[in-house]
């Protein structure tokens, strides 16, 4: 994820290359180069077509992100928290109504860049997520999607697998988005993995002591430490699963 910086940097950088296209000639537009360049900062695969919808929507995704980060910032002031959102409300408001690439190009001007260019500059003041290694996300895609089919294809009582699948698959989900959401949409998938477990406890610690459901949950329990653990490197911030997940006994009893 070489090409992710911070939100702000990201929605600059994207604005920007498409005024730019404005003042460029067309043959430069339509180059691979350019499109390539527009797919990689939008997060999508780098390809000749970058379709304006799929592009709005990931525009979208970039400021529900940045929302994010501004909402649970601790080194911003309530301040520049309001002047960050509102700022956001503006970009949304602006972007409605637009159906082409023509149409957006043609609306932006200097000083919504100027606007995008500081917002940029003073996020890079609160912004310290630590990259993490594709290796890393791609073990843990593998085993993610490994562990689904087998649920999928098991026996297990509907309401656990439905528990399971939707769980397992936030996180093959955020894995996939992670050049958009970087390590706050790991974080969100963990989030709600943590409230299931805490929803359906009492399930979780019953179906642990059974033997044809524990290698499952153990398995389960495998792939939240690994997240966990992606996400404090990431985001470096303490591991917030790990004391939840000890409460099963597979895991007090040392298994």
């Amino acid at each position: 994820m070489s090409e992710y910086t911070n939100p702000a940097k990201r929605l600059y950088d994207i604005f920007n290359l498409i005024m730019d296209s404005q003042i460029l000639d067309a043959e430069y537009v339509e180059s691979t180069m350019y499109r390539y360049r527009l797919a990689v900062l939008l997060g999508l695969v780098p390809n000749a077509d970058v379709y304006f919808a799929d592009a709005i929507g990931q525009i979208f995704s970039i400021i529900h992100s940045y929302e994010q980060l501004v909402n649970r910032s601790e080194t911003m002031p309530e301040e520049l928290k309001g002047m960050h959102l509102d700022q956001l409300k503006d970009v949304k408001s602006f972007l409605v109504g637009f159906e082409d690439w023509d149409e957006l190009g043609d609306g932006l001007d200097k000083n919504f860049i100027r606007s995008l260019q500081w917002a940029a500059g003073e996020m890079n003041q609160h912004w310290d997520e630590r990259e993490i290694e594709e290796e890393y996300l791609a073990s843990l895609q593998s085993e993610t999607e490994e562990l689904i089919n087998k649920i999928v294809n098991s026996d297990l009582d509907i309401q656990l697998m439905s528990v399971l699948t939707s769980g397992l698959n936030g996180v093959r989900q955020a894995i996939l988005e992670y050049r958009i959401h970087g390590a706050e949409g790991l974080r969100q998938a963990l989030d709600k993995i943590i409230a299931d477990l805490a929803r359906h406890r009492e399930e979780f610690e019953a179906e642990s002591t059974k033997t044809e459901t524990q290698e499952f949950i153990k398995d389960y329990l495998k792939i939240i430490q690994i997240l966990d653990r992606l996400v404090s490197t990431g985001l470096k911030i303490k591991q917030i699963a790990s004391p939840l997940v000890g409460f099963l006994p597979m895991l007090n009893s040392g298994e």
